[in-house]
């Protein structure tokens, strides 16, 4: 499936696996020479056709080699003289697909679209401003407790936090691409070294030609974490049990400060990096 799509001034396309959630973009020129491959037409046919559409722009033999690879090492075309390659196993890096969350998350996202809206949105920058003048004001208490991280005894409650912090993050993405319309085909968990990470596919979304809707449904995760974490610092600065002071603390540190540090970083290949590159259509 191909959607043209306009980009800086410029027509680029995208095309969608048929039968896999998976997006790619290619050029005019490329999209010249591809548009050709319709099973019938010879390769020697197709770059002919092509060169003489492209002119200047028509491809030299290395170019063509390049593409050609491109398609089939990525599923998008067959090639009688292919041999299949065995697929790669990492046992570090594994992906469990689950079930199809679909019919359950259109309910869901009917019922919280308001979270996606200004108001919404204005609210949580009011909890975020003022979670952020407790922790200037209180900084040296929330840094000293942060060495509670480092106690064995306290790495239970760490992991379950990360775990229902980590599973808010997801339905927080799966919620806001149900609610731009777009379906989301899986869920599932990844195990990374061996500590199971839930994901849910929302890679439909790059079926949206609206851009601002894709960077929702991209930062949606974060959104949901960092209201969370504004809340725990609010309750954290308000308590006086050290046993919640602890946990609230701990929801603080892993929901704010590490996805500012990881998930919101342009700099690590996270939504922080894929959110930039497609405000900046790169």
């Amino acid at each position: 499936r191909v959607t043209p799509v306009r980009c800086g001034g410029e027509t680029t396309y995208r095309l969608q696996h048929p039968t896999q959630t998976r997006f790619f973009e290619v050029g005019p020129a490329e999209y010249t020479l591809l548009s050709l491959l319709d099973g019938q037409t010879t390769l020697a046919e197709a770059l002919t056709r092509a060169a003489r559409v492209l002119g200047r722009e028509a491809f030299q033999e290395a170019d063509v080699q390049r593409i050609f690879r491109w398609l089939l090492e990525n599923d998008l075309g067959k090639s009688t003289t292919m041999v299949s390659r065995p697929q790669s196993f990492n046992p570090l890096w594994l992906r469990l697909p689950l079930l199809n969350p679909d019919r359950w998350l259109q309910p869901l996202a009917a019922l919280c679209g308001w979270i996606w809206t200004i108001p919404c949105l204005l609210v949580a920058c009011g909890l975020w401003l003022q979670g952020g003048m407790i922790l200037l004001a209180e900084w040296s208490e929330f840094r000293s407790e942060a060495g509670y991280l480092l106690v064995v005894d306290q790495w239970l409650w760490l992991a379950l936090i990360w775990l229902l912090l980590k599973l808010a993050h997801e339905l927080g993405h799966a919620v806001a691409c149900r609610s731009c319309g777009v379906p989301v085909r899986e869920t599932g968990l990844y195990f990374m070294l061996f500590a199971p990470v839930p994901y849910v596919d929302v890679t439909g979304i790059w079926a949206l030609s609206s851009r601002w809707q894709r960077v929702l449904v991209a930062a949606a995760g974060m959104y949901v974490e960092l209201i969370i974490a504004a809340v725990a610092v609010w309750g954290w600065s308000h308590s006086r049990d050290p046993e919640v002071r602890l946990l609230l603390h701990q929801t603080a540190l892993l929901a704010g400060v590490f996805t500012l540090l990881f998930n919101a970083n342009p700099l690590i290949r996270f939504y922080g990096y894929y959110l930039l590159a497609d405000l900046l259509g790169i």
